[in-house]
């Protein structure tokens, strides 16, 4: 998901300076944390991360696509009969 302001472009960047700056980090903080692409970027990198921002539709996207840690089941879907 892309919007004005996305930090995509800024990526390697940020990795690069987290890499160069500092020693030891496990976990990072995304203070701005929008569409949550820098955060999720960071969770592939390895490091525990924390996401942050006004926006609601910010949280439920990166609960969605960082907080799970494998793909949903859907078992109250199967039970109601409801397949793939």
């Amino acid at each position: 998901m892309r919007f004005i302001g996305g930090k995509t472009l800024l990526i390697p960047a940020i990795l690069e300076a987290i890499e160069k700056k500092t020693e030891n980090v496990k976990s990072v903080s995304d203070l701005f944390s929008g569409s949550g692409v820098v955060t999720r970027e960071l969770k592939r990198a390895g490091y525990s991360t924390v996401s942050n921002d006004l926006m609601y539709f910010s949280y439920v996207l990166l609960r969605g696509t960082t907080e799970l840690q494998k793909n949903p089941e859907f078992n109250l879907l199967k039970h109601s009969g409801i397949e793939k």
